[in-house]
């Protein structure tokens, strides 16, 4: 049976006997319109949790006697990476009851159109207003993990990543890498970090920051 990975709503099977032109039909005109989507982000992205950090790096180094002004001023006048992964760290925190409303909400949202249909016909028109309400809320939940999604793009335009986060992220947009099994996949990026291990240290803290739940 032909699938389709098709967005916020995951792979959907098809029959045989359908052929290409029909399954493209019924995603435009019959899933798609019915789809979980976010609403459009009315907030620019963000950079307030890195530039916390950044400030309050800015405050620690300030206080040391003698030599922390000097200190003080360069962390001032230069973005930090470490200061970055921080603030994606602190968010990925704040994001994670966003993330299990998420998880739950599409799971509902799978297991009710499968049981009451892709326009909900099989339901009472009371089940019907609880389904649009359980609806709205999903794209609720979609619409802020896409806004945390900004921000996260946004702390990174600002501060950066290190040179081996670099690396790792061109691997990863390679057609080899995308082709290859999981386990394929590891031993590559493992590659990668062994042939780079004077970056290794920085890349290691970056990530530990980055990830702080």
């Amino acid at each position: 049976m032909p699938s389709v990975n098709i967005p916020y709503v995951g792979v959907v099977e098809f029959p045989d006997t359908m052929s290409s032109e029909d399954i493209s039909n019924v995603i435009k005109t019959q899933i798609i319109p019915n789809a979980p989507r976010p609403d459009a982000l009315t907030a620019p992205p963000s950079t307030g949790a890195a530039d916390t950090v950044q400030r309050t790096l800015y405050n620690t180094i300030n206080a040391i006697p003698f030599v922390g002004q000097d200190l003080a001023e360069r962390v001032a006048g230069k973005p930090m990476v470490a200061a970055g992964s921080a603030g994606k760290g602190l968010m990925a925190l704040g994001n994670v009851l966003n993330e299990s409303r998420l998880s739950t909400a599409l799971e509902m949202y799978e297991a009710r159109k499968g049981k009451y249909g892709q326009d909900y016909e099989l339901a009472t028109p009371e089940q019907k207003i609880d389904f649009a309400d359980a609806d709205k809320k999903l794209n609720q939940y979609l619409t802020e993990n896409e806004a945390h999604k900004a921000d996260l793009k946004a702390i990174e335009a600002k501060y950066g990543k290190d040179p081996l986060a670099k690396r790792v992220d061109s691997l990863e947009e390679t057609p080899e890498f995308k082709k290859a099994t999981g386990l394929q996949q590891a031993g590559m990026i493992g590659k990668e970090l062994v042939k780079n291990l004077d970056e290794f240290p920085e890349y290691v803290m970056n990530l530990g920051l980055g990830s702080l739940p």
